[in-house]
């Protein structure tokens, strides 16, 4: 037996010519909707979808615009976004704004804590100098005053 497609030799109990893919069944059905055609129709009864004619088995199937189900190709000027790409879109812009938020907390909290090692440090210098002149200041006083 041979392919009716590409002409190769198929051994008898072959569903499909391993050369080209072709179907050897004389059973076909529908790419649309997946209903058993029968011999010799050019639309499918059930849906009314183009059928493919027996040498044209290998071509690409066609898509219906009519029906409910999208389809993504973003080369395309007509793009219908799926259910899953919208979720995914979504979750990114989730994933991005808690990013950004996480900087600027981080941001907010560092000055912060410079604001605050700055102002101690500045408190400490302050005690350091009142201590000098509190102590300076004995000494001038221990200084002037007359001894007894």
């Amino acid at each position: 037996m041979n392919c009716p497609n590409c002409n190769s030799e198929i051994n008898g109990n072959q569903k499909f010519c391993p050369n080209c893919g072709t179907s050897l069944s004389n059973v076909r059905y529908c790419a649309n909707c997946g209903n058993q055609l029968p011999e010799g129709v050019n639309f499918c009864p059930e849906c009314g979808a183009p059928v493919a004619s027996a040498n044209a088995a290998n071509a690409a199937p066609v898509q219906d615009y009519n029906s409910s189900a999208s389809y993504e190709n973003p080369n395309d000027s007509f793009y219908i976004e799926t259910e899953e790409a919208s979720q995914n879109r979504n979750r990114m812009y989730i994933w991005i704004t808690i990013g950004i938020t996480a900087v600027i907390l981080a941001a907010i909290a560092c000055v912060f804590i410079g604001d605050y090692i700055g102002r101690e440090k500045k408190a400490k210098q302050m005690l350091q100098e009142i201590e000098l002149r509190e102590a300076a200041k004995q000494v001038n006083d221990s200084a002037v005053s007359p001894a007894l």
